[in-house]
């Protein structure tokens, strides 16, 4: 399940990348922010029996349950959030400036 969240989310344009060799939780997340990515995915057992991914913002630390279905918008409006705008983006919407 997680390989394809990680290639549907590669395939929409996100750069994401997951730990391969197993390592225990602990140094996932130490190897993951020696590459300060912008959000951490959280997906166990308990998620995936109920179909979410905690998302955690590295910025603010705080965490969100997002059903998986929905993580790819969740992920964009997030991103959008993020930067301002200056209408040259392939993101952008009508009246976006």
């Amino acid at each position: 399940a997680s390989m394809k969240i990680m290639m549907d989310l590669r395939y929409g344009g996100l750069v994401c990348d997951m730990d391969y060799f197993d390592h225990n939780l602990k140094a996932q997340f130490k190897q993951a922010e020696r590459q300060n990515p912008l959000f951490l995915l959280i997906l166990g057992d308990d998620e995936l029996e109920r179909n979410v991914i905690n998302v955690k913002n590295s910025k603010t630390q705080e965490q969100t349950q997002v059903p998986i279905p929905s993580l790819y918008d969740y992920l964009l409006d997030e991103l959008d959030k993020l930067h301002s705008c200056n209408g040259s983006c392939d993101h952008c919407q009508e009246g976006c400036e």
